[in-house]
């Protein structure tokens, strides 16, 4: 008997709604029955969203999780911030009301202090925002660099290798990377299958269309990703992956360390490009991890750095030793410096079209952006 008065209690009070609504909206009684339940159901299902929303932000607030590399993103947490901005405004708005009181202490005009009063409180409250969001983009940066750094301490794992003797070197059979008939002309063999390459040069030398020209001879053999650090999608790309039909060569942009790892770990590719590693923001030790993880999760790597005014690249020379192959790229001409492979080679990414200027000077006076 309860449930049945509740129930039509409630189907009476659902009429009425109905009825009041049906004044104000001419519409026919079925379609305010539809729209009723719609937006019942949607309002029931904001609620539960929001609810769970804010018992995870509450949770990841007590113990937050370390960022993973099955995540392509870093995901700031925002909840916190919220939190952060809320509590500065508070403060913000009371140490208003307090600096108000110091100001106008012993001053007897009671309507001044009550109009300024609401400035005050507003001034602070602002100030107390800005000051809560600086608190937590600092937080938020400090724990991006630790997640970085313990994403690269987690891929550095050391391996031990039983050593070797001649015989059992001489029955291994060492894995090649088979490059196009122009690279093997321009490195003198093919490259050894986990070698890493260390492209260099200045800003407009063309080191951008010198890797994808090499990764384009390769899509054909496996996967090839090719990972800006410095580009987003535009029609340069585009025209840059056109000119060496790099038709299958994947193209993603990454902000970190981190985000590179997780590409790689998510699409496994054959043939890796990073463009550049000189705008991560790492130190010398860390750029020599993240080429070390990297160089065993792909069959053939290419770094780019940038060059310094004095033609040297950015960082230590010691990531130099790390590397296998190196080409040195100035006014679009490839040459090779360091490599443990045959030739010594020299590629022209632009040849001759009788223009007298260089390539960089083309650069400058066009405003164009290789």
């Amino acid at each position: 008997k309860e449930s049945n008065r509740r129930r039509v209690a409630k189907h009476r009070e659902k009429t009425n709604k109905q009825q009041a609504l049906s004044k104000f909206i001419p519409v026919p009684n079925i379609a305010v029955t539809i729209g009723d339940n719609l937006v019942g159901k949607v309002s029931d299902k904001l609620v539960n969203k929001a609810s769970t929303t804010v018992v995870n932000g509450i949770f990841d607030i007590v113990s937050p999780k370390t960022q993973g590399l099955a995540d392509t993103t870093y995901k700031p947490n925002y909840v916190k911030g919220a939190a952060c901005t809320i509590a500065g405004s508070f403060v913000g708005y009371y140490g208003g009301s307090w600096f108000h009181s110091l100001v106008y202490a012993g001053i007897p005009n009671k309507k001044a202090k009550e109009e300024t009063l609401p400035e005050f409180r507003m001034y602070g409250a602002l100030g107390g925002f800005l000051l809560g969001a600086g608190a937590w983009y600092m937080d938020e940066k400090e724990r991006r660099s630790q997640a970085e750094k313990t994403t690269l301490a987690d891929e550095l794992t050391p391996s031990i290798q039983a050593p070797v003797t001649l015989g059992q070197i001489n029955t291994m059979r060492f894995e090649k990377v088979i490059l196009g008939t122009e690279f093997q002309e321009f490195f003198g063999d093919n490259a050894n299958k986990h070698d890493i390459l260390l492209v260099h040069g200045k800003a407009g030398s063309a080191k951008s269309h010198f890797a994808t020209k090499l990764l384009a001879s390769l899509q054909q053999q496996g996967y090839t990703l090719y990972i800006s650090t410095e580009e987003n999608l535009s029609d340069r790309i585009r025209e840059r992956l056109q000119r060496y039909n790099a038709n299958d060569v994947n193209y993603v942009r990454a902000h970190s360390a981190n985000e590179i790892l997780s590409y790689v770990q998510s699409y496994q590719p054959k043939f890796l490009v990073v463009d550049s590693l000189s705008n991560l923001g790492l130190s010398n030790d860390e750029e020599k991890a993240l080429m070390m993880a990297l160089k065993n999760k792909v069959d053939f790597l290419v770094i780019i750095l940038h060059a310094t005014k004095d033609g040297t690249y950015r960082g230590s020379s010691s990531i130099l030793h790390e590397a296998d192959l190196e080409v040195i790229l100035e006014d679009g001409v490839a040459n090779t410096g360091k490599n443990r492979l045959k030739g010594k080679g020299s590629m022209n990414l632009f040849p001759p079209t009788g223009n007298i200027f260089t390539l960089s000077q083309t650069i400058q006076k066009q405003g164009m952006k290789l």
